[in-house]
């Protein structure tokens, strides 16, 4: 099993540079960046082409997971590698909403968060079992202090569930303000 490492930050916090900056001091026999936001809208692939441009020099094989399954970054070429999970806020939505019909609502129960909480971090272990390290990017969106609709509740609940069990599980963990990483573990 490899080691893991959890960075949180707001949003624009340095959380990804700092991130990147970890995965490059790594020896590991390459790199592999997973990537998890959808190219949905202009300000996504805005934030895309951003992430892509400052890693160029990196030497990343970049693998997109956009559903529930890392099935694709679990590969046997994949593994030993230094791995980069890019980020658990997109995962998460992608988890919740990647089948949502309007049309037919969806309860998300307390049951129903620890359940889909319990499969992401046991994908993600999986992962890290397959790769030298692995270091998940994740948002802190929990301290606005608003309320808002029952969904977009829901979906706060189910990243603070993954947030507190990868942070159990993570070797590190680091929390980026201002583009300062300071070590919490």
């Amino acid at each position: 099993m490899g080691q893991m490492i959890l960075v949180i930050g707001g949003s624009a916090s340095g959380k990804s540079a700092f991130a990147e900056k970890l995965a490059k001091e790594r020896e590991s026999g390459g790199k592999i960046y997973i990537a998890t936001m959808k190219p949905c809208d202009a300000e996504c692939k805005e934030r895309i082409r951003k992430h892509r441009e400052r890693r160029k020099e990196a030497d990343y094989e970049t693998v997109e997971c956009f559903g529930r399954s890392l099935m694709e970054a679990r590969r046997d070429k994949h593994a030993g590698k230094t791995g980069l999970f890019e980020c658990m806020s997109n995962y998460a939505s992608n988890v919740m909403f990647g089948d949502y019909d309007p049309f037919h609502a969806v309860t998300f129960t307390k049951e129903k968060l620890q359940s889909l909480s319990e499969e992401m971090v046991s994908e993600l272990s999986a992962l890290n079992d397959r790769l030298e390290e692995l270091i998940i990017v994740t948002n802190d969106v929990f301290s606005d202090g608003n309320v808002y609709d029952e969904m977009t509740m829901s979906y706060l609940a189910l990243l603070g569930l993954c947030n507190q069990k990868l942070a159990d599980k993570a070797d590190q963990v680091y929390e980026v303000v201002c583009g300062i990483a300071v070590r919490c573990r």
